[in-house]
């Protein structure tokens, strides 16, 4: 066996140092030698979690031969804030990473080692004075190609970095045990290969690194590989990160999503937090809500209701007028909390036809009351009290605190069935995960993603508006 690597004082990590995210996904192929709206799902579901470095896995990308169709995909990542790298030249394998440009900055890359088989890309890094060896991974599916973590070790130890955080789709499962007591495997007859886990484990026990999954979570069933089919029960964790153990004090956690985080894969996401981020947090209000009804109202109310409170009180405007004005407002508010009330019961317990109606009506009765509101033309012959430039100022602040405040109540009435069945299926796995509760977690989970998809959807039917 070979001797481990020192870990040298000099080699211990700031505890401020790591502040990066990782993130690590099995994209089941990014091949787009046709270019389609499924390729462009795929990418914004990769990239929404702005994870600060992602590892991809069965990228299929055949760029021996696929030239141009990678310099597009390169350009799409990079539209989303990434800087792709990747190792598929092949069309049945390959692997990849992406940087988040807000990071770049910060981030040398010294050396790439690209394997010859697709199976790993490793980079010899530097990161904030510090030396590490990051790696994507997609793992042997067969054990005739096992001598991929001899070959993997060896180029580990050939950058001679005593930190090393890799992640992917091991085609394998920690856990070493037989079937029926895997913690990693649910309703399979066999565990996913043996001998391809002996041979990782033996590998990290050589170079002092670990799962970190199982560090916070010993003996948490939780499965990031769940097929598509209806009736296909069978699941299992074959994707995990393998961290140094000089670096496993500084993680903060290491989370599998309850939902894949697009329906065009069969793989969940793993995520591995060195940092929780905080502040400058940049307020704004996207796109997605603009055509939104109940957003463009409010946003109505917020522009007369600003021009009224600073009229000035005469001939042409008196104070009865300006409170006529102020209840109709007040009277429409209330309509739209009466409105959001109604569509919280329709999410959390479903349409039926009287719920129905009392939403059309409600609608109709805010429409008829915004109808009553003052034009844009009665407002501009207004004498206002303040000077035009501060009056714009406060114009201005007053739609965007609104505009925001409804973005939020909207994020909110949209996540509302999303926390619902989170919280359904925490409940379901805190009492065990027994073959009853394994198929209602299942269902439950095909539900809330395709809910997150119909929100992924909608997030790329707004980007492509703008970027075509």
């Amino acid at each position: 066996m070979l001797a481990m690597f020192p870990l040298e004082e000099n080699n211990i990590v700031n505890i401020h140092s790591l502040d990066l995210n990782f993130s690590t996904q099995n994209v089941r192929s990014l091949n787009i030698s046709s270019k389609n709206i499924i390729t462009e799902q795929k990418i914004l579901a990769i990239v929404r979690g702005g994870h600060d470095i992602i590892f991809l896995s069965d990228l299929r990308l055949n760029s021996r031969i696929q030239h141009v169709a990678c310099k597009e995909l390169i350009k799409s990542f990079y539209l989303h804030g990434y800087k792709f790298i990747h190792n598929s030249t092949v069309s049945s394998r390959g692997v990849g990473i992406l940087i988040n440009r807000k990071v770049l900055d910060n981030i040398i890359i010294h050396s790439v080692n690209r394997d010859l088989n697709c199976n790993y890309m490793l980079l010899d890094i530097e990161f904030k004075g510090e030396r590490y060896t990051i790696g994507s991974i997609y793992g042997v599916n067969s054990n005739e190609g096992i001598s991929m973590y001899t070959d993997l070790e060896r180029d580990l130890r050939a950058f001679k970095n005593t930190k090393i955080i890799l992640g992917g789709d091991w085609n394998a499962t920690w856990c070493l045990d037989e079937v029926e007591r895997n913690i990693d495997v649910l309703n399979m007859a066999n565990v996913p290969s043996s001998r391809r886990s002996r041979a990782i484990r033996n590998m990290c026990e050589n170079l002092g690194v670990t799962d970190p999954y199982r560090i916070f979570y010993p003996e948490t069933r939780e499965y990031t590989f769940t097929p598509s089919g209806l009736n296909q029960l069978n699941c299992s964790r074959l994707d995990f990160f393998l961290v140094s153990k000089n670096l496993c004090d500084k993680i903060v956690n290491v989370v599998i999503p309850h939902s894949l985080s697009s329906t065009t894969f069969d793989h969940k996401n793993v995520n591995l937090i060195f940092s929780k981020k905080k502040g400058n947090f940049k307020f704004f209000v996207k796109d997605t809500y603009l055509d939104n009804d109940e957003f463009k109202c409010t946003v109505h109310l917020a522009v007369v209701e600003c021009y009224i409170q600073h009229a000035t009180i005469n001939n042409e405007f008196s104070d009865r007028i300006k409170d006529d004005i102020l209840t109709r407002i007040g009277t429409i508010t209330v309509n739209l909390r009466e409105l959001n009330l109604l569509k919280l019961n329709e999410a959390e317990n479903g349409a039926n036809p009287r719920l129905t109606l009392e939403i059309e009506g409600k609608l109709g009765e805010i429409k008829a009351n915004l109808d009553e509101l003052p034009n844009l033309e009665y407002l501009d012959n207004l004498s206002l009290d303040p000077d035009p430039a501060i009056f714009m100022e406060t114009l201005i602040l007053c739609i965007k605190n609104n505009a925001l405040l409804e973005q939020q109540r909207l994020s909110k009435l949209g996540n509302t069935k999303q926390n619902s069945l989170i919280t359904e299926i925490k409940n379901f796995k805190r009492e065990n995960y027994g073959n009853v509760n394994a198929a209602i977690i299942q269902r439950k989970e095909r539900e809330l993603s395709v809910l997150i998809e119909l929100g992924l959807k909608k997030e790329l039917e707004n980007f492509i508006d703008h970027f075509g």
